[in-house]
């Protein structure tokens, strides 16, 4: 799970995990979460939004990867200009 600091990935991630909407905190590194929906197990990595936490390491973070999940604050217009250029620096 990636996206800009402030997107709402930890706000997510624990909402999936616990069913309910928890305070959080800038995330600085990772989470790492095994959540079953369905019956369907899967291990969430929330990736911290500062650059510093990502740098030149995406193609580390998407290895063995099935699926990205990229979230916006849609509220916040400058946050759409900076996943875009998350996720094209992890498919270069």
């Amino acid at each position: 799970m990636v996206g800009p600091a402030g997107g709402g990935k930890t706000t997510v991630l624990y909402r999936l995990k616990l069913d309910e909407t928890v305070n959080t905190i800038p995330t600085t590194g990772f989470n790492i979460e095994e959540i079953i929906i369905e019956g369907v197990e899967f291990t969430i990595w929330e990736v911290g939004g500062q650059w510093s936490c990502r740098g030149g390491l995406w193609r580390h973070y998407v290895q063995g990867t099935d699926a990205v999940i990229c979230l916006v604050d849609s509220s916040d217009e400058s946050q759409i200009e900076e996943a875009r250029n998350s996720l094209w620096w992890m498919i270069v």
